[in-house]
């Protein structure tokens, strides 16, 4: 096998890099190879945006899926809707390269490949019964269907974390407690979801190397929900014991399928991080915490600092995507170094180069200098410090901190290469201090902004809302 690639969602970097003696089959790749925590698509953007952009190497304006809904279609996006994208497997299959696909997400209905690929996603929404696209069972298309006779087993439906009522109480009643939340909602409130991992790894475990075995191919793509869903229930626990024990089941797998694939190359990728909601204020006290926080009307503050909210499904959601990913790259051409200012839509440029291939057209990403003993193709597009030109922005803060982040991201997303400065209001210092896009703060004292302190910029930007529409958006000065 010439690549594998563990596509794990959410993983969260910082997490995993603090703590990477627990982990030592990644461990081993970071050591070998390359690893980097880059900047993913966060706060208004959602997973279905991220493996879009990571699988067609467009951002989610240009491909169309923003929130996890594909356009104006008002559903989560399917295969089709992106198809005419040049999604990886299909400049692999052009290229006669086979591709093994395991149940990506967002790749229902599965499309023929030179090789495989194999759909059917866990939707963890209350009507997932009603979702055509959603199925534990492997789905194959036409052309595959008669490997289904290698799938041994049955995934079997994923837990659902318990309510207040399953508690025994109403959320309302926690609401006015929150001592009472902090005593019932324990470390391990959702612990069967690690066991269900754990169920779940096995099954890919057999059936992957099952189908190695009888249907070879050059490139296999494993994925997986599961960090995501255990951790946004999971982080109320500042220890994080049952996040950790799940990372350490994946660790294991990729281990066991790295010493049964012998891949030449290996690529780990998530698709954006994932943090407790009071990480994002640091030292902040509660008042100011509830002042910064957009869902403060719906939030639950336990005693140990954390925050929960009602999710969807009723459970106690203590967890947000974070805007840093996890990225590791180890092989025989790859070499072992550092990578700086690596981002969602450079993951399919590099991925393409590592077989030799042309970059289509309209890409904005780079090819990350990540290789070792290779002639590259794709020269113009290779992402070396020599072509970096860092500029200066800054973003003045005059409208609240949850549409300001907002727009602070999208300004990010914007503008490649740039030290971000925010001019603002010193009250919400924690919050500025926590987002690792922000590069430099300094607080408008006396109602006042220098005009030196401007002309210290290449930009300078204004937030902007319309209070009648709750537009948020900015101003060049």
């Amino acid at each position: 096998m010439k690549l594998m690639i563990f596509g794990i969602d959410a993983l969260p970097p910082d997490i995993l890099f603090e703590n990477i003696d627990l982990f030592p089959n990644m461990k081993k790749l970071c050591d070998k190879g390359v690893q980097c925590d880059y900047d993913a698509y966060a706060y208004g953007y959602g997973s279905r945006d991220n493996w879009v952009s990571l699988y067609t190497g467009l951002t989610p304006k240009q491909h169309g899926v923003v929130n996890n809904q594909y356009k104006d279609t008002g559903r989560e996006p399917i295969l089709d809707d992106y198809k005419d994208k040049q999604p990886f497997w299909q400049i692999f299959t052009d290229n006669e390269i086979t591709i093994g696909m395991w149940k990506a997400l967002s790749t229902t209905p599965p499309e023929a490949v030179e090789g495989y690929m194999i759909s059917g996603e866990i939707s963890y929404e209350e009507d997932s019964d009603e979702n055509p696209y959603a199925s534990l069972e492997p789905i194959f298309n036409k052309k595959d269907k008669h490997l289904a006779k290698y799938i041994v087993g049955n995934i079997e439906k994923q837990p659902i974390p318990k309510s207040s009522e399953d508690l025994g109480y109403t959320w309302d009643e926690l609401s006015k407690n929150p001592k009472l939340a902090s005593e019932i909602l324990k470390a391990d409130y959702f612990c069967e979801s690690v066991e269900y991992l754990e169920e779940n790894l096995k099954y890919f475990e057999t059936n992957m190397i099952n189908m190695q075995k009888k249907n070879p191919v050059d490139i296999c793509f494993f994925y997986t929900q599961l960090i995501d869903y255990i951790a946004h229930f999971q982080l109320h626990d500042k220890e994080k014991k049952e996040v950790i024990k799940a990372m350490k089941l994946v660790d294991a797998f990729i281990g066991k399928i790295i010493n049964k694939f012998n891949p030449e190359n290996i690529i780990v990728i998530s698709d954006h991080g994932i943090k407790s909601w009071d990480s994002n204020f640091l030292n902040a006290d509660i008042e100011m915490q509830k002042e910064m926080f957009g869902l403060r009307n719906e939030a639950i503050w336990l005693e140990n600092g954390a925050i929960v909210i009602k999710a969807r499904n009723q459970g106690f959601l203590s967890a947000m995507h974070d805007i840093k990913g996890t990225f590791i790259a180890c092989g025989e051409l790859i070499k072992h170094s550092n990578i700086k200012d690596m981002r969602t839509v450079d993951f399919y440029p590099t991925l393409l180069e590592l077989f030799g291939i042309t970059i289509p057209e309209d890409r904005e990403g780079f090819v990350l200098d990540i290789f070792k003993e290779k002639n590259i193709v794709n020269t113009k597009k290779l992402l070396t410090e020599n072509i970096v030109v860092r500029k200066k922005i800054a973003i003045i803060q005059n409208i609240d901190i949850p549409k300001f982040n907002n727009l602070l991201n999208e300004v990010f997303l914007q503008h490649r290469f740039c030290d971000i400065t925010v001019i603002g209001e010193k009250r919400y210092k924690e919050s500025f201090l926590c987002n690792s896009r922000i590069n430099r703060v300094v607080f408008i004292e006396d109602n006042k902004i220098k005009r030196d302190e401007l002309l210290k910029y290449d930009k300078v930007f204004i937030s902007y809302k319309n209070d009648m529409t709750n537009h948020v958006s900015y101003y060049e000065i």
